[in-house]
């Protein structure tokens, strides 16, 4: 550096600051003060010329950072549509799994009916005579009989599709968490 062509310039510095060089130059950490102003300006310059590259390369990790936020943004709303989806699908699946219960109900008090009605037969036919009409009598009974086996079987068969239903609700109801995460976990990866 002695070789350089130098430009003197008069400075002010505080007097802690002053004593503290006077110090170091005591010390042997200078040797002079001219030295010790030069090396703490010229570490000044690289730190500052150093934070103005870290600074460029914070701004394109800055602009790559807001692109992928505002894709998340964009993954989020769509997970929100499909979160809303299903949970309209859940809602009708909960309106038809209502309905159709209310279906079971009235097939079961129709049943019922049915069975006191039989139940009055029996009580009739028991009551009557034996003759032709008897045997009549018994053919209806016997065909009541059988429209109520089949009342009994459709029942049977609309609890099957209610726990059908209850699963598909119970499913879809598991589902919208697995939906939302699902995607979070692959941009992870």
């Amino acid at each position: 550096m002695s070789s350089e062509s130098r430009i003197q310039i008069t400075v002010k510095l505080p007097s802690e600051l002053h004593s503290s060089l006077s110090q170091a130059i005591k010390e042997g950490k200078y040797q002079s003060m001219t030295s010790a102003i030069l090396t703490a300006l010229e570490k000044e310059l690289q730190e500052y010329a150093g934070m103005s590259s870290d600074l460029l390369n914070q701004g394109s990790d800055i602009q790559r950072l807001t692109l992928e936020l505002q894709k998340n943004v964009e993954d989020i709303q769509v997970m929100r549509a499909t979160f809303d989806n299903i949970q309209r699908l859940n809602e009708d699946k909960d309106k038809q799994l209502e309905g159709t219960r209310q279906q079971i109900r009235d097939l079961e008090n129709s049943a019922r009916e049915k069975s006191t009605e039989i139940l009055r037969l029996q009580n009739v036919i028991q009551e009557l005579p034996d003759s032709s009409d008897l045997a009549e009598l018994k053919g209806l009974y016997e065909g009541r009989l059988h429209v109520i086996e089949e009342k009994d079987k459709r029942i049977e068969a609309l609890e099957r599709e209610v726990s059908r239903l209850d699963m598909f609700a119970h499913y879809f109801k598991n589902v919208e968490v697995k939906q939302i995460e699902a995607p979070a976990a692959e941009r992870l990866s």
